[in-house]
Parts: C-alpha cells; structure tokens; sequence
C-alpha cells in the first residue's frame, strides 16, 4: 500500500500511512502529544470562536463539529484517484454555518518515483457571517505557538534530522516553533533509518488562492517535525452569508531529496495547469 485516504462521519478526513515508493511512511497518526494530529490533513482552528482544531482526550470529539455528508471517489486503473466529498461546520446543534465542498486528486507516480496529492476546497458561508480565526503568533501578541490552521503535514517519529525548505531559499535544521514567513511552497524532509535518501513532502500554495506567496508555520522540537500551510497566520478571514472562500493545494511526495531547484520544477507544473 502506497497511501490510505481515511474517513468517517464526525472525524477529520486524512492520509495515514503515507509512503514513499521505497515504503517509507512520511506520517504521524494520532501521536500522544496532539492525537488530533491526523498525519496529513486539513482543519481549521477556530470558526466563529469555537474550536475545530483540539479534540477532547477523551471524547475525541472537539468543540465545534465537522460533519462528513457525502462522499464518492473514482479509482482509476492508471492509479489515479479522485475523492470528493461534502463537509459541513457546526457551533450547536442548529443548522451548519459552513459547507465546505472538498475534491482530493492523487496522481499515480511519476519517473522519479514522486507523486501528487491535489486539494481543492470551496468553502460557503450559510445564512450567518462566518469568521476563521487562529490563536494570535507571538509577534501578534500571542503565545510562541500561535499561528497555526489549515492544511497541515505531522513528519514520521522514524524520521530524523529534519530539514525545512521553502522557496525563497531559506533553510533550516534547527529546533524552532513558529516562524510565519511568506514563500510559495515549503517542505520538510528527513533520514529514516538504514536508509541513504532522504524523502519528504512539499505543499504548494496555488497563487489564485489570492496570493501567491503565504506564511508557513512550522513546529521544531526534537522529533516532534511539523509544518501548516498558514493562511491565517497574520489575519483572521471573513466570509459574508452565501459568499464563497476557494482554496487549492498540491501536496508533492518525494521519495529522494530534491533540491530547491527541483521543488521549483514541480511547483511551475503545478501553476502551469489550467483550472
């Protein structure tokens, strides 16, 4: 098994395991330090002040409510795969404030082994002004941790000497908890044991998302690796009853280290496809 797309009808959908071709997995499920980290998945913090993101230890179950309602998904012979599905946001038990319409493609690999997990989402305020927030980052006012939400990668505990990259050539290695600069994509690579490569995972940002560049959170701390696709990271966003919020991701499966130049191949692809 290559990758696993999971779900069900009250957790967040998500990716675990998730290998490379030579079998390594790139995930964390449910680790005991934050068992709402999904490996691979996407989930908003706060919708107007209620929390999606933390799940009760115990429960599972979070403060607001993400319901799965529909899904389909196509498998193709050539190892495509299409997933679409319908996500709605609950405060209470009143009607949804948010749908969320979401299409998961994956691609089959390609000649250097590498493969591609494109997301798009469209997101419809209902009948009530809808607010995505996040706890404040630090250079905001809030704790060192803040800034976190949306589309969100968890490294493997078998990896080891962790490095960032994003695209505007900064670099690191180092334990660090925060961050929030804008780049186009960022991607977190590592060592597995008995093993000369060095895979990892890229997430691009789509320029039509609004801007090109974003700000990238990223977590540090000895194998703890983690890094998100930080939309709201400086601002909260706004949507107006029946107004729409469009997002799209590609998520880039490496089973080698890629160089910078490398990434920035993959990324023009990416920005090259028509809509």
């Amino acid at each position: 098994m290559i990758w696993k797309f999971n779900f069900d009808a009250r957790a967040k959908p998500y990716f675990s395991p998730l290998n490379t071709l030579g079998g390594e997995d790139l995930v964390w499920l449910k680790p005991d330090d934050h068992p709402w980290h999904y490996g691979l998945w996407f989930s908003w913090k706060y919708i107007n002040n209620k929390n999606f993101w933390e799940e009760d230890r115990i429960t599972g179950q979070s403060e607001g409510k993400a319901v799965l309602t529909r899904l389909s998904k196509k498998l193709s012979d050539d190892f495509h795969a299409n997933i679409e599905m319908e996500i709605n946001y609950f405060l209470g038990e009143n009607s949804a404030v948010l749908s969320e319409n979401r299409q998961i493609r994956i691609s089959p690999p390609d000649n250097r082994g590498n493969y591609f997990i494109d997301w798009s989402l469209q997101l419809t305020a209902q009948a009530d002004t809808v607010i995505l927030n996040r706890t404040p980052p630090e250079k905001l006012g809030g704790p060192v941790y803040g800034g976190y939400a949306g589309l969100s990668y968890r490294a493997s505990p078998h990896m080891s000497q962790h490095s960032f990259m994003h695209a505007n050539g900064w670099a690191s290695k180092k334990n660090q908890i925060g961050y929030g600069e804008k780049a186009k994509w960022m991607d977190l690579s590592g060592i597995f044991l008995n093993s000369k490569k060095k895979p990892g995972l890229t997430i691009f940002n789509y320029p039509k998302n609004g801007i090109d560049q974003i700000p990238w959170y990223i977590y540090k701390d000895g194998d703890f690796a983690f890094f998100n696709a930080a939309i709201l990271f400086n601002n909260s966003i706004t949507i107006y009853p029946y107004e729409e919020l469009k997002l799209r991701y590609r998520v880039l499966v490496h089973s080698e280290e890629l160089t910078r130049l490398g990434i920035e191949e993959y990324y023009n692809d990416f920005t090259s496809m028509k809509d």
